[in-house]
């Protein structure tokens, strides 16, 4: 659950920030699936876009001067660096503008001639009355390497410039944010994230509290405190007893009906999977009607999926006796020898 970063923004100017995970973002929100789902394609330009930029970077100043430009004969590198930018762009809203940028300022050059443009006498000497009927490569050509340095360094302030436009813009567009790998929550505090964050440790130090002692043998009633643990002679009560992590949820999630959602399908799930006669019996005093109603909902489901799951394996097992071939299913983790 820790794979992707995203950078939560929030307060005052957005001055605040704190560092969450996207698949984290999915186990508590319904929203957050289908937005970084909307986001995708535009993260995707943006990553290209980046590179673009990055490599672009190399040529302009402060990384290289006008004088290291011409000796080099940098602008072989350059131009079909331009060209890339000009023609395939990823960011397409912005793509007309940039065209229009390039094609003004090699128009500005050729209109100024003298030592902008290269000599009459050179094969890639270009005229003002060529410039609509002549591709990007070859009015490039026709510029001297001082001026194609020039309209590199301008070029790549106007990719910076649209960087900035697009950050700006990400305050207000939720897909732009998610985009760029953050989540601009302008209207909140910074005690309204601690929460937030608090609720997410909780939740998933009593999962995986649940998880390890489950599977170190011990039973749900053993966590809650409703049964003691028999432990061998010297030997310690188990960590999950110990940190009462698990029974402080449960106790606030059964008697608060207003238990944050993720708190309470933890609990409804969780007692939906491990509940027997005993336990019932041993908190039915303390379960609301409403969270009775969600128990009986989730035990259900819980059963129909087993049904259909144990049909689904008995088709398999007589499409095998009959000596069909085909690739099992793996089974599902809810059935049960």
């Amino acid at each position: 659950l820790m794979e992707t970063e995203v950078k939560l923004e929030y307060g005052n100017k957005l001055k605040n920030s704190r560092v969450v995970h996207q698949e984290m973002l999915y186990c508590y929100s319904t929203k957050a699936p289908d937005l970084f789902k909307k986001a995708k394609p535009l993260r995707e330009a943006y990553a290209t876009a980046n590179a673009m930029r990055k490599r672009f970077k190399a040529h302009v100043p402060p990384r290289v001067s006008v004088e290291d430009f011409e000796i080099g004969h940098m602008e072989n590198q350059i131009i079909p660096q331009i060209v890339t930018i000009y023609e395939k762009n990823h960011l397409s809203q912005h793509r007309k503008s940039l065209q229009a940028f390039v094609d003004a300022a090699i128009a500005d050059f050729v209109q100024r001639g003298g030592s902008h443009v290269v000599a009459k006498s050179n094969a890639h000497s270009i005229h003002k009355k060529d410039l609509n009927a002549t591709g990007l490569q070859e009015r490039l050509n026709g510029l001297t390497s001082r001026s194609v340095f020039s309209l590199a360094r301008r070029l790549f302030n106007k990719l910076r410039d649209i960087k900035d436009k697009e950050t700006k813009a990400a305050e207000t567009n939720a897909v732009k944010a998610a985009a760029q790998g953050r989540i601009i929550l302008a209207t909140y505090e910074d005690r309204v994230i601690r929460s937030f964050q608090c609720l997410s440790r909780i939740a998933g130090d009593t999962d995986h509290t649940m998880q390890v002692a489950l599977a170190q043998g011990l039973s749900l009633q053993h966590l809650l405190g409703l049964a003691a643990h028999e432990s061998a002679q010297g030997e310690e009560e188990p960590l999950a007893v110990i940190n009462n992590v698990v029974q402080v949820v449960f106790q606030h999630v059964l008697k608060d009906e207003k238990s944050p959602p993720r708190l309470l399908d933890l609990v409804v799930d969780t007692l939906a999977e491990h509940l027997d006669l005993e336990l019932w019996t041993q908190l039915e005093h303390v379960i609301s009607h409403n969270m009775s109603l969600r128990l009986n909902r989730a035990m259900v489901d819980r059963r129909q999926i087993k049904i259909e799951d144990a049909e689904r394996v008995s088709m398999e097992s007589k499409s095998l006796s009959a000596g069909d071939h085909f690739v099992p299913c793996a089974p599902n983790e809810h059935i049960h020898a």
